[in-house]
């Protein structure tokens, strides 16, 4: 993203971040829980967030990259 200096890259990275973030909470529940009931949210979660991430902030970089020229090679 910063090689192609993605306007969105902030947003994007902190999404990665936020992810990242659910992972260790969940961990941190599972340990300290038997319940099954963080597992149910984290699923709801993370099926929410690949959606909205990769149908939305992965498509806008792919986008950018495409109309830059960076997104596929062309034979000369």
């Amino acid at each position: 993203m910063k090689k192609y200096k993605f306007p969105g890259a902030g947003v994007h990275i902190r999404e990665h971040a936020d992810f990242m973030e659910d992972i260790s909470r969940l961990k941190s529940d599972l340990k300290v829980s038997a319940s099954t009931a963080p597992v149910a949210d984290f699923q709801r979660r993370i099926t929410e967030w690949f959606a909205r991430h990769i149908g939305g902030t992965d498509k806008e970089f792919a986008r950018f990259v495409f109309e830059a020229g960076q997104g596929c090679e062309r034979d000369g």
